[in-house]
């Protein structure tokens, strides 16, 4: 499988990793394995060979074809011409024939139908058959009478030497496989990939330079390389630092420190050993608990965000509030307000700002599958909403009116539904041991910029319980915020509360 990316919805992965080379991209599948998705002109479980387009032969005439990345080119024989070398040269163009002669193309090579007694490769001569242009590419023209022959110079044939023999290439003096390329009287060597010299005779050195990192030992191969990872790393070149943490040695509440080769195991307090396994408490766990790393006497009170938590008989009790989305801020430059690692800053509709002006500001949104990322994006019942709730035994609402002038310039409405939802954590720890979410939603009431209108429902279904649990809180957060006992300036500029 591909040994790193970073994570998507549903499972999937984008994977960031040199398994499949400089040519290729590797993606996970859904049984484990993996395969690579080849650029243009590579092919292979790798993605290391490159696809030979000659193969299918597609110069026509004789013409040589030299392969290339996802592509190839045509060096044609003499007289053709084209990508393909399809296309007979015209050697008549510009018309070579003279003294009102007519030219007629061949291949390579031309006739002239010579007038008025005129004779000679382009009619040019009246008494014998030899000129200087009669034979080509420096041959010695030689007059038969009725006609001629052309002795060529070394490396040309043809009736007029136009034809080049080149029989440089014909002993295939290129080795593995390199196309040979005819240059005159002499020739050159096209190596394939992963080799080099005049006659492609050398395996190019892929170790040259190491591409091993983290001090792995690069094994050379033709036109691929090998990495042998020092321990601790993994991947094609050694890059990957493998995570000895992944397997989750640490026992629960500990912290796991991944090494080179190795891990650490940091404990709390109250465990000890390698694996933070043994135990340093007393046997009778009745006299406190441990709540994600801390140990808490028996009928202590924390809390845990935005919820509530005591300790009754070594067993843990937390209100269910939602806590709501985390705020943040949009300005690259703030170091107030940030999202957590994985998570990104999503922009708010502008009405969330109450008293403006405000920063420009967004909530946190996280990018996977988690408790904590399903808890933040929790999706309330559409018909218990601010400024469209339906009072049901699952529903109530309140109506907060402020006045502005005693509260400071922005501050947003989810700042001020994050002080509403604190307010009865103490009435609900002691009172309210119902397992449904308590949902707390405001917003700003349809035509009373002064006004927030707050919503109180539960993640269950609606019965006779939930309407005592949705009433009671309810209850309790209006009579809390009328008699001011509450601890934040946030909501002294509350002058009135509706029901």
């Amino acid at each position: 499988m591909c040994y790193s990316g970073s994570k998507l919805f549903f499972g999937m992965r984008s994977i960031s990793t040199s398994l499949c080379g400089d040519h290729g991209k590797c993606v996970n599948d859904l049984m484990g394995g993996f395969s690579c998705v080849c650029d243009p002109g590579y092919t292979g479980k790798y993605c290391h060979e490159n696809i030979n387009d000659c193969l299918s032969s597609p110069c026509k005439n004789g013409g040589t074809c030299v392969d290339g990345l996802n592509s190839f080119q045509c060096f044609c024989q003499e007289g053709w011409e084209g990508r393909f070398c399809q296309i007979n040269k015209n050697d008549c163009d510009p018309n070579p024939c003279q003294n009102n002669g007519s030219c007629i193309d061949a291949i390579a090579d031309y006739i002239c139908n010579c007038k008025d007694q005129w004779k000679g490769k382009n009619c040019n001569s009246r008494h014998f058959h030899c000129d200087l242009s009669t034979c080509q590419n420096g041959g010695t023209c030689i007059d038969m009478g009725d006609t001629f022959r052309c002795h060529c110079k070394s490396g040309w044939e043809g009736h007029t030497c136009q034809i080049a023999k080149n029989p440089s290439c014909h002993s295939n003096p290129c080795l593995n496989g390199g196309t040979c390329v005819n240059i005159g009287t002499s020739f050159l060597c096209i190596c394939r990939e992963g080799y080099e010299g005049p006659l492609c005779q050398y395996d190019s050195d892929d170790c040259n330079p190491n591409p091993c990192h983290n001090n792995g030992t690069c094994i050379d191969g033709v036109n691929w390389f090998m990495c042998k990872c020092s321990e601790g790393f993994i991947g094609p070149d050694c890059r990957i630092n493998i995570n000895e943490c992944a397997s989750s040695p640490c026992a629960q509440g500990s912290t796991c420190v991944d090494e080179i080769g190795t891990y650490r195991c940091i404990c709390p307090s109250y465990l000890t050993g390698k694996h933070c396994n043994i135990s340093l408490l007393p046997a009778d766990s009745s006299d406190y608990c441990v709540w994600k790393g801390q140990v808490h006497p028996e009928n202590s009170i924390w809390n845990d965000g935005c919820n509530g938590c005591i300790c009754v008989k070594g067993k843990v009790h937390c209100t269910q509030m939602w806590c709501g989305p985390r705020l943040c801020d949009l300005d690259p430059n703030s170091t107030k307000r940030l999202c957590s690692p994985g998570q990104a800053c999503v922009p708010v509709s502008s009405d969330a700002c109450f008293t403006p002006p405000c920063r420009p500001h967004g909530k946190c949104v996280l990018s996977d599958n988690s408790s904590e990322a399903l808890s933040q994006e929790l999706i309330p019942d559409e018909k218990c909403v601010p400024n469209n709730a339906v009072l049901s035994n699952n529903c109530a609402k309140i109506t907060l009116f402020f006045d502005k002038s005693k509260m400071f310039h922005g501050i947003l409405v989810e700042e001020i539904c994050s002080q509403v939802r604190k307010l009865p954590l103490s009435y609900m720890l002691m009172n309210n041991r119902s397992k449904d979410m308590i949902i707390v939603l405001c917003g700003v009431k349809f035509n009373e910029e002064d006004s927030i209108e707050v919503t109180i429902s539960t993640t269950g279904r609606p019965t006779i319980e939930t309407f005592h649990v949705v009433s009671n809180i309810t209850k309790k957060i209006a009579d809390l915020i009328s008699r001011k006992h509450h601890n934040t300036t946030i909501l002294n500029g509350v002058m009135e509360v509706k029901s």
